[in-house]
């Protein structure tokens, strides 16, 4: 379900719903998240383990989850 009826940019989205957590902005258009399942989840932790087995050690990255990072 698309919550905005014309395209916005990332400037107007962060401006107007960088504090709503159940929104994201993706190509101009402003959608309801959906709720992530098990499946969704177990790949997640699955994924992000691999990368931190591999890649912390080296001090190459650090995989975190469901992390929302907007650069200014």
């Amino acid at each position: 379900m698309s919550i905005a009826s014309e395209q916005m940019t990332l400037d107007e989205f962060l401006a107007r719903y960088e504090h709503d957590p159940i929104l994201e902005y993706a190509q101009g258009v402003v959608t309801e998240k959906m709720s992530p399942g098990w499946d969704h989840a177990a790949v997640q932790m699955t994924v992000g383990a691999a990368i931190n087995a591999y890649a912390r050690p080296r001090r190459l990255a650090f995989a975190f989850s469901e992390l929302r990072v907007t650069g200014r």
